[in-house]
């Protein structure tokens, strides 16, 4: 699902099912984002990734080319 596809769901009010992860491992991201999962969230506040965690996890997810990338920021600055 593109990001577009995402957010007219949600701005629709429809149903949206999704994953969250917390680890730095790109290659199970990309797995769990080929699941058919409407989004994958990339928790960079209580997961444990850095900057480059979060880029290859948005990588990943892109990849799998089915899930919607989204994150959860770390801090709000």
């Amino acid at each position: 699902m593109s990001a577009l596809d995402f957010a007219r769901r949600i701005r629709n009010r429809e149903q949206a099912i999704g994953y969250w992860i917390a680890l730095d491992d790109p290659v199970a991201t990309e797995r769990l984002a080929r699941l058919g999962y409407d989004y994958v969230v990339v928790d960079a506040q209580h997961g444990m990734l850095g900057y480059a965690g979060v880029r290859n996890a948005m990588l990943a997810i892109d990849a799998g080319a089915t899930s919607a990338p989204l994150v959860r920021v770390g801090q709000n600055d």
